[in-house]
């Protein structure tokens, strides 16, 4: 069944729905009763995963090798140790977060639901991503995702032969087939493909290129202290100035990264002294998590940091008094779960954009300049 989608404000939801997940259990969790384990791995409190499985909303099927499988009653579930051979049942009512709805882009331009066809042929599309929308899902997003939209405009089963961030828009490349994607993919690897973005930041850069290199980490919060780092991964950014406004005092970046790590361009353009004028998290002047901001402009490995535990307990409390702050004080009248407020759109788009790749066919592949590059460029 299709979802059912409506705007207001802006942004595009979907209607709240009932999912039902299946999942293995994982090796953690054996020998363990089920409340334990929702209490510890999910931050769900005893009594709660208790009424969960009470209610029927959370299950335990038991498939032992060679025999048929069978759902463990209530009292099995929360009572017996979990086992290798138990899946996890789970059934929520989702409430998906909203997205930026992207404008129209007229019948002028060959799009899927309104997002732009830049290029496609018997195994590759290649589309404009609008910016605020995930590619897979992921989280809290499903429906909310461009690999669902597509779906919905009779686009199945596209393989995204690379992530581009939820915020960032621009050319996305999706592989109709399996072998195409692992072709591109091994491009990439092999740095047979240039990519080239376009950043806008406060002040003038440099009229001279520049190559920047300092290692890339994340910061997961819904992990425990001991997997909330990852591991610091080398990461090199060739950057140049391609427009300056005196008027404003800002500029127009041209960034290449050489590597392709998560959030590169924008940690290293925190880092050089331009962060992105309206980045929600790497600009220290815009985000709401200055904490956590700071100390990956500021640290390049964490591992040399004496005071790890220390500022994970302060990101910790930096994000629950935002999360907090969100709470619209109602709830939803048919699952009691806690409702938000609608986001800020100034906080879900991002001023970069993936503009040009050259080595994915035989001539390079562009987009047309977004309007916050044609603006500043006038």
């Amino acid at each position: 069944m299709d979802p059912e989608i409506y705007v207001r404000n802006g942004l595009r939801f979907v209607k709240p729905y009932y999912s039902t997940r299946q999942s293995h259990v994982k090796g953690r969790w054996l020998g363990r009763a089920l409340p334990t384990v929702l209490e510890n791995e999910f931050k769900m409190s005893f009594k709660k995963g208790v009424k969960q499985i009470t209610c029927g909303d959370i299950k335990l099927m038991r498939s032992p090798p060679g025999s048929s499988s069978r759902v463990l009653s209530v009292e099995e579930t929360l009572n017996e140790k979990i086992t290798p051979a138990d899946i996890l049942i789970s059934r929520s009512h989702k409430h998906e977060p909203p997205v930026p709805q992207w404008p129209s882009c007229g019948d002028l331009v060959e799009n899927i639901l309104g997002v732009p066809i830049v290029f496609k042929s018997s195994n590759l599309l290649v589309i404009d991503k609008p910016s605020g929308l995930p590619v897979h899902p992921t989280g809290q997003y499903f429906y909310n995702t461009l690999t669902k939209v597509l779906e919905l405009g009779d686009f199945p089963s596209l393989r995204p032969a690379f992530r581009l961030d939820k915020p960032t828009s621009g050319l996305l490349v999706l592989a109709r087939d399996t072998e195409t994607a692992g072709t591109i993919q091994k491009k990439i690897k092999e740095h047979s493909v240039t990519k080239l973005y376009f950043a806008r930041v406060k002040g003038k850069f440099q009229d001279i290129p520049l190559s920047h290199s300092s290692s890339i980490f994340t910061i997961e919060l819904k992990r425990t202290f001991d997997g909330a780092f990852s591991i610091p991964r080398d990461a090199t950014t060739e950057f140049s100035l391609w427009k300056y406004s005196p008027k404003l005092d800002e500029s127009i970046i041209l960034c290449k990264p050489i590597t392709g790590r998560t959030h590169q361009i924008r940690i290293h353009l925190a880092r050089l002294g331009f962060p992105i004028i309206n980045d929600p998290f790497f600009n220290i002047n815009c985000t709401r998590f200055p904490k956590r901001t700071q100390f990956i402009i500021d640290n390049e490995d964490w591992r040399l940091n004496e005071n790890l535990k220390l500022n994970f307990n302060e990101f910790m409390i930096e994000q629950d008094s935002q999360l907090d702050m969100r709470l619209n004080s109602k709830k939803c009248p048919e699952c009691d779960a806690e409702l938000w407020h609608d986001p800020d759109m100034k906080e879900m788009k991002l001023y970069l954009h993936a503009w040009k790749y050259e080595g994915l066919t035989d001539f390079p592949i562009e987009t047309k300049l977004p309007s916050w590059v044609e603006e500043l460029a006038i």
